[in-house]
């Protein structure tokens, strides 16, 4: 969904849009604040106080998040009204609904009093009374008391690491139940600390402050990895913690940091990847690359091969195998030892992926024979092992070659297969066209139809039929492709050509849909298939000559189906 604020009523349901701009004008939305360009919080009153985040780039609305149970869209009333208020906060007031100015002038006017109240009480609250505020409802407010300290751990004079594991494992632990689970409702909050957390270690990377940043992502990694397992991470603030606890630490080492520190660093991933806990979430492919990326002494180099070969003697998937591969590879690379890294590409030739490099490498030196003969040998072995999909993707490797080449004859052979065997894609049969003459393409469709009519299918197979009609559309044959339609005459099917057809054979049009109307009211029961009757009859009175046919469906309908209630009052919903 494009959301942004301009649009904002036309692309939410008028339902979830009128009561989100009622809790608004109703003053619900508290707390408003920009945390920084762009970014906006605010709190909503509803049945619970609700938290809501909203990004926003310029008009657009980039990311919003609300911690309500509502799962009926989207977006929820409460996102709403606080886009509302943000929208009178850019605006000043001004304009949220012209429709309704004294209502938004009375809501901004109490939004704007109820700051000026707030600053006020603020700013003559003593130092001593405002402790002793925060003592007493952080002792009641669990995440209130992990986001403050999450956003001044700082100042704490405890051991860096230890301190910021145990903020990451207190707001964990804040959030489980009973039986220790953490339920989706619940995630949000206890992760709103955690990504503090880590914006203190985005902070803490600009100012080089690396050791601290670097404790923060370990904590993060650590603590949050093997937790998931007892929560339910649907909305992915769980794994986004991590992602983003992995790519600080990332950062670090694309720096120019002192080599003692990368060492430690090294010296981590090569523990922790080790660790079972991280394999269940494929965590431990991240600290694998990043030991790749660290590997830039002989020595750091040498550990980190020893660690790939042993993963590779463990009897692993053939994808885990590819990977460690490439990751060998890409180590070898990075040290400049290319000719090693080819040996290792040769050895593993008989692997699709490593195949592929050394054949795009023949292709570069234009040495188009060679990169044939290795394409032919992977396709045997592709069909052998039956990975039909990567046998296919070999055959677009060659047309790619004989267009290149221009062998006009292996094109067509080519392009011919491939637009079958990637399910009629029209990318290929475009080029197949484009390798005949005007006269000769007319021979040579007549060819392609009849072997698609052959497949018995024609007239009853949607996918054969839809394949046809998409070549009658290639080549304007109009007249055909209404003939297609009449013989497949369901609803589906006309609908998602008659925008091609209908000022062409209005009356043709309006009859198929006739008989396909009545055809479906038949078969099909329920207010959603009666809703799709309406939806049809409406487009059909606005065809020529459609209004008393309509009538006269209509009438005929409310006598045959006069027992399916619903039926009758989608029926009555239409303006005969």
């Amino acid at each position: 969904m494009n959301l942004t604020l301009k649009n904002l009523k036309n692309q939410i349901s008028d339902k979830i849009v009128q009561r989100g701009y009622a809790y608004f004008t109703d003053g619900l939305v508290d707390d408003l604040e920009e945390t920084k360009s762009g970014n906006w919080q605010a709190f909503v009153e509803g049945s619970d106080i609700y938290h809501i985040k909203i990004s926003l780039k310029n008009d657009a609305i980039e990311n919003y998040s609300c911690d309500c149970p509502y799962d009926g869209g989207p977006v929820c009333k409460h996102i709403v009204a606080v886009l509302y208020a943000i929208q009178g906060e850019i605006n000043d007031g001004v304009e949220i609904i012209k429709s309704e100015n004294k209502k938004d002038n009375k809501s901004n006017n109490k939004e704007h009093s109820g700051k000026e109240l707030f600053l006020e009480i603020l700013n003559k609250i003593k130092e001593e009374d405002l402790k002793n505020f925060i003592k007493e409802y952080s002792s009641h407010n669990k995440e209130f008391k992990n986001m403050l300290l999450a956003r001044f751990s700082t100042l704490s004079n405890k051991d860096g690491k230890e301190k910021y594991f145990q903020l990451v494992r207190n707001a964990i632990k804040s959030g489980k139940g009973r039986d220790g689970f953490i339920d989706y409702y619940t995630v949000s909050k206890v992760f709103n600390p955690i990504y503090e957390l880590l914006n203190q270690a985005k902070k803490m990377v600009a100012e080089l402050n690396y050791t601290d940043a670097f404790a923060i992502a370990q904590s993060v990694v650590e603590e949050v990895v093997p937790a998931m397992s007892e929560m339910d991470d649907s909305n992915g603030e769980a794994g986004g913690a991590v992602d983003e606890a992995f790519e600080i630490i990332h950062n670090i080492a694309q720096l120019d940091v002192a080599p003692q520190f990368k060492d430690t660093m090294f010296d981590y991933c090569l523990s922790e990847c080790k660790k079972i806990k991280y394999s269940d979430f494929g965590y431990d492919d991240n600290f694998l690359n990043l030991l790749v990326e660290l590997a830039t002494d002989t020595e750091k180099e040498t550990k980190c091969l020893k660690l790939l070969d042993e993963l590779l003697r463990i009897n692993y998937s053939e994808w885990d195998t590819i990977k460690l591969i490439e990751l060998k590879v890409s180590l070898l690379k990075n040290r400049n030892k290319t000719e090693q890294a080819q040996t290792l590409v040769l050895e593993n030739i008989h692997i699709k992926q490593f195949r592929a490099t050394i054949v795009n490498d023949a292709i570069e030196r234009k040495e188009y024979e060679t990169a044939k003969k290795l394409i032919l040998e992977g396709i045997e072995i592709e069909t052998r092992k039956g990975h039909l999909g990567s046998a296919i993707s070999w055959n677009e490797k060659l047309l790619e070659i004989a267009q290149t080449t221009r062998d006009i004859g292996a094109v067509r052979e080519l392009s011919k297969l491939l637009f079958k065997e990637k399910h009629y894609d029209f990318k290929y049969y475009k080029i197949l066209k484009s390798t005949y003459s005007a006269e000769e393409w007319k021979i040579i469709i007549e060819q392609f139809i009849k072997e698609i009519q052959e497949r018995k299918q024609y007239g009853w197979g949607y996918s054969s039929a839809a394949t046809i009609a998409q070549i009658f559309i290639q080549e304007a044959y109009w007249k055909r492709l209404l003939t297609l339609v009449q013989l497949n005459s369901f609803l589906e099917f006309i609908e998602h050509y008659d925008n091609y057809l209908m000022e062409r054979y209005p009356s043709e049009m309006l009859a198929v849909y006739t008989q396909a109307v009545r055809t479906y009211a038949e078969k099909n029961i329920g207010r959603d298939k009666y809703i799709v009757v309406a939806r049809v009859l409406k487009k059909m009175q606005k065809m020529e000559n459609g209004k008393e046919l309509v009538k006269n469906i209509i009438s005929s309908f409310k006598t045959q189906y006069k027992m399916r209630r619903a039926m009758m009052e989608e029926l009555d919903k239409i303006i005969a």
